[in-house]
């Protein structure tokens, strides 16, 4: 019967998002998060016809920019890293976006062999602020610079596989 297999929801949390600094060995969870904003911007050419009435417009690819806000927590932890680059200006780092659902096969995934997205990205943040009676918030911009590539990340050791190619 068409529609009787059952459904389950996939929630925020089975998203989580990663970034590797210089010269670390593995990726740190960036995800004990406020906010986690992730926005996409077409790069489009938009020539002018003088003999067309509608204007064509061709897509050349696109720019991810993700705005985040943390807590800041002590000690280590993406927050460690956030503070020391607080000042620091186009700061590289790989971005990996994992999911816990695999989509394409219709099935949860395992913790060990999460469905993953990986980019080069620049971090950028803004200084420390606060309010009183609340903790001191750390927000940054996470620029994506490159395509993305796919492939899978193990939560137990912090590690990305990519797929590899055909």
């Amino acid at each position: 019967m068409p529609g009787s297999e059952t459904r389950s929801i996939v929630a925020s949390y089975d998203i989580q998002h990663y970034l590797k600094f210089s010269g670390g060995s593995s990726y740190i969870k960036v995800t004990e998060i406020n906010s986690f904003d992730v926005e996409r911007e077409a790069n489009a050419y938009e020539p002018e016809y003088i003999d067309k009435k509608t204007q064509p417009t061709y897509n050349l690819g696109r720019t991810d920019t993700i705005t985040f806000e943390v807590d800041a927590f002590g000690p280590g932890g993406a927050q460690q890293e956030f503070a020391k680059h607080e000042d620091d200006q186009n700061v590289p780092v790989d971005y990996v976006r994992t999911c816990a659902y695999d989509f394409e096969n219709g099935e949860p995934a395992s913790p060990d062999a999460l469905v993953a997205k990986h980019a080069t990205a620049i971090l950028n943040m803004d200084p420390l602020a606060q309010e009183a009676g609340s903790p001191v918030r750390m927000t940054g911009t996470i620029v994506i610079d490159s395509d993305y590539d796919k492939g899978t990340f193990a939560e137990s050791t912090g590690t990305y596989t990519p797929t590899p190619a055909e």
